[in-house]
């Protein structure tokens, strides 16, 4: 009887102790969940800190980066960005703790927060391709690799349908993201027709030869290829009235092998030797009216830093060769008969102090055909002269014609030189 009462304490205080254990084991499992739904709800707050923390509209990127597309909710990696790109991001409009990406701007790619950060606005960029009509083919990539400057920027793992802006052998040029990118050759899956462009295109273009400036009530400049000061601002305001692209020399030189298509109403602005205005009056009224020249700077006699407006780009007019009756012939230019060495010397002088340039003009508009074959020798692309008619693709590079325009050159003929 005593034995048996013993069995049946024993048995209770086991049953005592095995739901005392219980209880606590519960408590500990609450105590448990609690505290990690407490450290939870702390990481999603520090994480949405941090997201706000990076957040700006206009960023940059801060490693080698991965892209992400938003599929059925999910963000799955489709390729990379290079360190330190610059992106505009779309606006905001909440924050959680599952989207930790956030959205480019019309694009339909993603990036970590954690790989940016921001930036007080983007870097003014080029956009003059925005003005280039596209060709009537667009090309299909394989993966889409685009490249600037000969650098990878974005890799991703789909292909893209784009028309083609340039037109090279080896790449082709494209709009992404608000910039050009060229896709090289090897990339390309097919090319396909476009439908033809709308807009009417450059069959020829007027270049237009300038020398001198002076001040209208200033003339210290008694040659005929000077130019008033206010006869320049008419022009220039007439280009901008009738919506006329000025293009760049690099933008010539593709127009010429037909490798981009400019607006029918484009035309490019040169001038020659570097003297009287072209360090002050040229660089303020092409600011003026957001235009811009090739100068053609002989650089022996002006000093090259001496021009620094964005709106002038030089390139060679020779460095000490634009010397009277060094040659036989003409004003006699020392391009047309001086030793082979002396004149490829002289050149690559010129090349080094304008940072290699790629378009010359002969000086006193002379040439022979050695002197056009030591220009090639020496790397230039393009070389100009006189001759008073426009310039189309299919032309001899070497001899681009000119429009001279000088104080007699009036309104309407400087309208009749372009149109």
């Amino acid at each position: 009887m005593i034995e048996r009462r013993n069995i049946c304490l024993g048995l209770f205080i086991i049953s005592i102790l095995i739901l005392t254990a219980f209880y606590i084991s519960k408590k500990d499992e609450e105590k448990r969940k609690l505290e990690q739904k407490q450290a939870t709800l702390k990481l999603e707050k520090q994480t949405i800190q941090k997201i706000k923390e990076a957040y700006a509209t206009t960023i940059k990127t801060n490693k080698k980066a991965n892209l992400y597309k938003k599929e059925k909710e999910k963000f799955i990696k489709i390729g990379t960005i290079k360190n330190e790109v610059e992106l505009e991001l779309e606006e905001l409009k909440s924050i959680t703790y599952q989207n930790k990406y956030l959205k480019i701007k019309n694009l339909d790619y993603y990036i970590s927060y954690q790989d940016i950060e921001k930036i007080e606005s983007l870097t003014p960029i080029n956009k003059d391709f925005e003005n280039y009509i596209p060709f009537n083919e667009s090309i299909v990539t394989n993966k889409t690799k685009l490249y600037k400057e000969d650098q990878l920027i974005f890799d991703i793992e789909e292909n893209i349908t784009a028309p083609i802006l340039i037109n090279e052998s080896d790449k082709k040029y494209i709009s992404f993201h608000g910039d050009l990118y060229y896709v090289k050759k090897e990339d390309i899956k097919e090319i396909i027709a476009n439908e033809e462009p709308k807009k009417e295109i450059a069959l020829e273009m007027a270049v237009l030869n300038y020398h001198f400036f002076y001040e209208d009530n200033n003339n210290n400049c008694n040659q005929i290829i000077c130019i008033r000061r206010s006869a320049f601002e008419k022009q220039m305001q007439y280009l901008t009235d009738n919506g006329y692209y000025t293009v760049t020399m690099k933008e010539f030189d593709r127009f010429l092998d037909k490798k981009i298509q400019l607006p029918k109403k484009s035309v490019l602005i040169t001038v020659d030797d570097g003297a009287l205005g072209s360090d002050t009056i040229l660089p303020q009224v092409l600011e003026k009216y957001n235009k811009r020249a090739t100068l053609f700077l002989i650089t022996s006699f002006f000093d090259y830093k001496k021009f620094t407006s964005s709106n002038i780009e030089l390139h060679s007019h020779s460095n000490n060769m634009h010397n009277q009756g060094v040659c036989p012939g003409g004003q006699g230019g020392g391009i047309k008969c001086l030793p082979e060495e002396k004149v490829l010397e002289d050149l690559q002088i010129t090349k080094n102090l304008l940072k290699d340039p790629i378009a010359f003009a002969y000086p006193f508009y002379e040439y022979n055909s050695r002197a056009i074959e030591l220009l090639k020798k020496a790397g230039f692309k393009v070389a100009f002269i006189g001759g008073n008619k426009k310039a189309k693709p299919g032309i001899n590079k070497m001899l681009v014609p000119r429009y001279a325009v000088v104080e007699t050159t009036s309104l309407n003929d400087f309208i009749r030189k372009i149109t």
